[in-house]
């Protein structure tokens, strides 16, 4: 009985052993696992273009016209019928890469609606990174993440999967360099990947044909390099061409030593949903941006009279100029919004 039991336990032992032996040649999910993550770890760049490329084929398999999510919209055409104050960062080419985590922060805390991150820059993909990253951490708090928009050399499908890939809410593009046609096609494809377009238009014809291909986020902007203040006469004009059923919001040059703010309220008595003041931050290591920031965004969701803020203004009170000293050069005067 003891060389019964014994035997029985040496068959069990080798066959086990055969087993063991037979799984090392025959890899399992478990054995590849390790792998996968050694090949994930060393080429990422390889694992990023895959994602591209599916999220690419996801778009030419999908039907011509996909129903588009609403979270921008919302956020840009209140209920409450209160505008919307939206901000763009576009970083300079003389400016590195750096922390934006403080200024992300306060950009959530002062009730942005929308953060355009221009990518056009180089490492501009880096910028906007950076942005998710610390707006993801205001998931389930509130208030919540400020939805995010990538902006950049939009042409095409690969285009509008790098933003999808990085994380974007959103896309903004340009009508006019694309085309009717072209338009269509990159509005979809946002609204195959869950994002939402943010068209930019300037001229009744160009709202058309974002109108006709299912946006319903529009942003009236101009290429032109005319002074701000005339692009803000150019934006009101079509203020009869603007769609109800639309979120409509038009351009304001950032940084203007506080015309920006008087142009800002022209728009939205011309029936703009918002505005989104371009340009409006750029190194979120200067010591303006953030007081700059919130005293633009205390003054243009005030109920009182803008021109009385701008003159309430003295030495020694929290918001823009107070106890700052002099702007730095580029902060007040008139520029191009382009």
């Amino acid at each position: 009985m003891a060389w019964a039991r014994s035997s029985v336990f040496g068959f069990v032992l080798l066959v086990l052993q055969v087993e063991s032996f037979h799984v090392s040649f025959k890899p399992s999910m478990l054995r590849c696992a390790p792998l996968a993550t050694t090949v994930s770890k060393r080429n990422p760049l390889s694992l990023y273009a895959q994602s591209i490329s599916d999220l690419v084929k996801k778009v030419e398999s999908a039907s011509a016209k996909t129903k588009a999510p609403t979270k921008i919209f919302k956020s840009l055409k209140k209920t409450s019928g209160s505008p919307s104050i939206s901000v763009e960062f576009l970083r300079p080419e003389k400016i590195p890469v750096h922390d934006t985590k403080s200024l992300s922060f306060e950009i959530r805390r002062s009730k942005v609606a929308l953060l355009v991150v221009d990518t056009a820059v180089a490492n501009g993909d880096q910028d906007f990174e950076g942005f998710v990253k610390e707006q993801q951490t205001a998931k389930g708090k509130f208030p919540g993440p400020v939805p995010l928009v990538w902006r950049g050399a939009i042409e095409t499908i690969e285009d509008i999967a790098k933003a999808k890939a990085a994380g974007a809410d959103g896309v903004s593009f340009a009508a006019s360099s694309l085309g009717e046609e072209k338009t269509a096609v990159m509005v979809n494809a946002c609204h195959v990947l869950g994002m939402e377009p943010l068209v930019e238009v300037g001229d009744a014809n160009e709202i058309n044909w974002a109108v006709s291909a299912g946006a319903k986020c529009l942003c009236v902007r101009f290429s032109s390099s005319a002074i701000s203040s005339f692009l803000v006469s150019a934006a009101k004009s079509l203020q009869n061409d603007l769609p109800d059923d639309c979120a409509v919001i038009a351009t304001v040059q950032g940084r203007q030593g506080g015309a920006e703010i008087e142009q800002a309220k022209s728009l939205l008595d011309a029936n703009y949903n918002g505005v989104l003041f371009s340009r409006m931050l750029e190194d979120a290591t200067d010591r303006f941006s953030e007081p700059y920031l919130k005293y633009i965004m205390a003054v243009m969701q005030s109920k009182k009279s803008q021109n009385l803020q701008i003159n309430e203004i003295k030495p020694g009170q929290s918001g823009w100029g107070a106890g700052l000293g002099q702007p730095p050069p580029g902060w007040g005067s008139e520029q191009s919004h382009a």
